[in-house]
């Protein structure tokens, strides 16, 4: 037993330290005019000499799918009239402004050696709620290095073509009604 949690322990270091990407997760509380608030920090890291990129997916089964039909569904697959890769291919010359939406055109490209803060914010009454947001988004969060995008065949243009549209800023703040959930988790007992 003892040797196969070490294995699994072992495993899971192996992947964090292979991707170069430090993923740290604090909270704090607060009270304003007796409301009190929970704060949760997703403080990403990249400690690479490479760039990676970073988006939210709140599609179903993501977890089991491999990286290159992630990417193709978020970046490729078409969202009404356009996929993001044909907005990223445009932006700029015929396309100007892009609404940030975190589930269709959120993508943040993270520099080495910096750094990129998703912050949750929730009323501290909702604190159950807010448990299984930070469970959910934990599963949302995609993080792909640029070694791994080209691994996977599928070519945007440029990487550094994708920098144009990526979130400038170095932190997201959201509220916790901002997160899809499944609906079983909504769902009162």
């Amino acid at each position: 037993m003892r040797r196969i949690l070490l294995l699994i322990l072992l495993t899971f270091t192996l992947n964090a330290f292979g991707q170069n990407t430090y993923y740290q997760i604090n909270s704090y509380t607060y009270v304003i005019k007796k409301s009190k608030y929970i704060v949760t920090n997703f403080n990403i890291t990249n400690s690479s000499d490479y760039k990676i990129l970073l988006w939210l997916d709140n599609s179903n089964g993501i977890c089991n799918q491999d990286i290159k039909v992630k990417l193709h569904d978020y970046f490729f697959k078409r969202k009404g009239d356009f996929s993001l890769s044909n907005i990223i291919s445009e932006y700029g010359s015929t396309i100007e402004n892009v609404s940030t939406d975190i589930y269709c055109t959120f993508y943040k490209i993270i520099e080495p050696k910096k750094a990129f803060c998703i912050t949750i914010l929730s009323k501290q009454d909702n604190s159950k709620v807010h448990i299984k947001v930070i469970d959910e988004l934990k599963r949302q969060i995609i993080i792909v290095s640029e070694n791994e995008l080209k691994n996977t065949g599928i070519r945007f243009y440029n990487f550094n073509n994708l920098i144009a549209m990526s979130f400038k800023e170095e932190q997201l703040i959201l509220s916790s009604t901002d997160i899809s959930l499944p609906k079983y988790t909504m769902q009162k007992k």
